[in-house]
């Protein structure tokens, strides 16, 4: 992460980076994902986008939302119901988090359901697995 980083956001006047990204994952058109996220150092900027559902604990966002230390554990969730007629199928930033320079942060529980997943009532707990 630093000033080389492609697509920076800004947000408040604060310039935040791409902490991390993988290479484009297929993901279907109507999908939920997310995860528990947890800043030790700095500020995490969730970046809103029309027409996808994001909750930070059970609560619809309709703009960016700034993470900070104090605030202690979230829950991201994203619920995808996109055209697929628009849809390419890929994605190599789902989660659309964004961090300052230097930001330490823990991310736990990353999930992803093919198909839209009602938001949990609970964000912490056990998370159900297909291995024995």
């Amino acid at each position: 992460m630093g000033s080389g980083t492609a697509s920076p956001q800004v947000a408040g006047g604060t310039t935040y980076y791409l902490p991390l990204a993988s290479i484009p994952v297929l993901f279907c058109q109507r999908s939920t994902l997310g995860a528990n996220v947890l800043v030790k150092s700095g500020r995490l900027a969730v970046q809103f986008i029309a027409g996808i559902r994001t909750c930070i604990d059970r609560v619809n966002i309709s703009a960016n939302v700034t993470l900070q230390p104090s605030f202690g554990w979230k829950q991201v969730v994203r619920v995808f119901n996109l055209d697929p007629r628009q849809h390419t199928g890929y994605e190599s930033n789902m989660l659309k988090i964004y961090a300052t320079l230097g930001t330490t942060w823990n991310l736990a529980a990353p999930f992803r359901y093919p198909g839209q997943a009602s938001v949990a009532t609970t964000p912490f707990g056990l998370i159900p697995s297909l291995e024995a």
